[in-house]
């Protein structure tokens, strides 16, 4: 059985769940008191120990970053997202490949 699998299982009626490479974010319907308890987290952790992964349960969120947007619950919005001290490089399309480049391809 995949984590994926594991975690729609164990999960009370989830809504919407996403995992991009080292990311996961799930929503599910619970009031906040269920969302809070001890219990429900450590039965989500467990599942990921079962595959040897650590996970950080992070309950009653409205706004998270996932992996490179923003995710705004409160105003049903959503806006780009750049880690702090990231540096995004562009190439253009037409540009030509270094010779290390060439070199590297071959």
């Amino acid at each position: 059985m995949t984590v994926r699998t594991n975690v729609q299982a164990r999960m009370s009626r989830p809504s919407r769940r996403s995992f991009y490479r080292d990311d996961g974010l799930a929503t599910c319907r619970l009031y906040p008191r269920q969302a809070k308890n001890k219990q429900n987290k450590q039965k989500i952790c467990k599942v990921f120990q079962n595959h040897g992964l650590k996970i950080t349960v992070e309950t009653i969120e409205k706004i998270v970053d996932f992996p490179d947007v923003i995710l705004d619950q409160n105003n049903d919005s959503y806006k780009p997202y750049k880690k702090p001290n990231s540096n995004v490089g562009y190439t253009h399309n037409a540009a030509h490949p270094t010779p290390l480049l060439l070199q590297l391809k071959t």
